[in-house]
């Protein structure tokens, strides 16, 4: 092998493992300069099967991508046992900010943090080193009551996202839709918000929003009419739909839809389907789930569609209960079978009534003939407490952080991405302040922003890359 020219010897360590190409190191001194080429470890990088941060990029040496690929074999061994925290700050940024009201929500994108307080969306550039902000919106008749990132997309140099704003006083409810725009990097502009629509609902109702890349959906707590009690927005084209208030399952019992974040309901959206996922005790520690899909209207439907979208696949999961997922990867067709693909992550496992949760990935295929198959529901990790997802969604793929408790003193947070691979993987643990609040997290830029519990005055930006 050695008298072969290095760009053959380049492209077969990339096919080695990484601890084979640094003992091959060690044994043959001629093989030392390519072992520690940049081309063989970004190969490695990118097309290995490792838990691990985003990358490589353009600032990344070969030593780095060495040490980061070790450290991730290392945690690929220790996580079914023991996980230990891998990765570790670069460094971190704190200052102090105004902002001491209670938070209805949050949002990172880029550099940008948006937070929203009872009465203001504020703005802050977490690289500018200072805590001012510019107030992006004034909820001036209303107190903002939740907020919520519906959808981030992310392409080239755009970011934008969907935010949901709900106001209220002592007599309405108003919920509202805004897009937010992100300036690219070498603009000095702040980022804009551009109202879309707004919708007034009963007082007594619950709404919530859920992630979908072109919508999103919220359910009244209770029936008015026989018409609906779901109400979705489609941003794609800038209309309202509607489930139906009862529809046929293979559930015996024809229930209304519940309100999202209930324990019993779920609503779920991608760029095809609204999915409601309803889940059923059987007895003591047991339960089942149903599911229901119901298609959105294509670009030619849109003129000549219903608002009352049809239900069209329908799926029974004994001894599976959903609680609190999300869709990690949006829908996709599978060219060989013609099958509607989505991958979800959250809680999928029973029994439901215990303080024990697991944090699982699932695979829904919604077949040509209307069926709804669960042909993979894998554990990533189970906690004694419950747990927290921050995703964002960029070009139909997910890369979020998973928040929870491993006991009642150990905090941990781990980051999943799902951008690259055909399966989502875990890329890592890490490290995080035990007392802090996680305001959101960047897959792209690699940081985490955090605000102190007990102070509430200080900011503090966790940067991994």
């Amino acid at each position: 092998m050695q008298a072969f020219p290095t760009e053959i010897l380049q492209h077969i360590f990339t096919f080695l493992p990484v601890q084979d190409i640094v003992r091959v190191r060690k044994v043959c001194r001629s093989f030392q300069q390519t072992s520690q080429d940049r081309h063989v470890w970004s190969t490695v990088y990118k097309y290995c099967r490792l838990p691990r941060l985003p990358g490589p990029f353009l600032g990344h040496t070969a030593l780095y991508l060495e040490n980061s690929l070790m450290q991730s074999a290392e945690l690929q061994r220790n996580w079914a046992s023991s996980p230990q925290v891998i990765v570790k700050p670069l460094y971190t940024q704190t200052f102090q900010w105004p902002l001491s009201d209670d938070i209805c929500g949050s949002l990172l994108i880029g550099p940008w943090l948006i937070v929203a307080a009872s009465r203001h969306i504020i703005c802050y550039n977490v690289d500018s080193g200072n805590g001012d902000g510019s107030v992006m919106y004034d909820a001036s008749q209303f107190r903002i009551y939740a907020f919520s990132a519906v959808g981030a997309q992310y392409s080239g140099e755009q970011h934008s996202a969907y935010l949901i704003v709900q106001e209220m006083d002592d007599s309405k409810r108003v919920v509202k839709m805004l897009q937010l725009l992100i300036p690219d990097h070498q603009s000095t502009n702040i980022p804009t918000l551009e109202f879309l629509s707004e919708q007034q609902v009963n007082f007594l109702h619950r709404f919530g929003a859920t992630v979908g890349p072109r919508c999103f959906a919220a359910a009244p707590m209770y029936l008015e009419d026989d018409h609906t009690n779901v109400y979705v927005m489609d941003t794609k084209h800038r209309r309202r739909l509607y489930l139906p208030a009862r529809f046929e399952s293979m559930h015996p019992v024809n229930q209304p839809i519940l309100p999202p974040g209930s324990a019993f309901s779920t609503l779920l959206v991608c760029s095809s389907h609204v999915l409601v996922l309803r889940m059923v005790p059987r007895r003591i520690r047991y339960c089942s789930s149903f599911v229901n899909a119901f298609q959105l209207p294509s670009d030619e439907d849109v003129e000549h569609g219903t608002s009352t979208l049809q239900m069209t696949h329908s799926g029974v999961f004994p001894d599976i209960g959903f609680m609190d997922v999300t869709c990690l990867r949006d829908s996709v067709v599978d060219g060989t079978t013609g099958s509607t693909v989505l991958t979800l992550i959250g809680h999928a496992r029973a029994p439901t009534y215990q303080a024990s949760r697991t944090v699982d990935i699932v695979r829904l295929e919604l077949t040509t003939d209307g069926r709804i198959l669960m042909p993979e529901c894998r554990t990533l990790v189970k906690l004694d407490y419950g747990f927290t997802i921050h995703l964002q969604c960029f070009q139909g793929c997910g890369r979020g952080l998973l928040e929870g408790f491993m006991s009642s003193k150990r905090r941990f947070a781990i980051s999943v991405d799902d951008t690259d691979q055909d399966s989502p993987i875990i890329i890592s643990n890490i490290e995080t302040s035990p007392r802090a609040q996680i305001l959101g997290f960047d897959g792209i830029g690699g940081r985490i922003c955090q605000r102190s519990r007990e102070s509430g005055m200080e900011l503090e930006v966790v940067n991994f890359i």
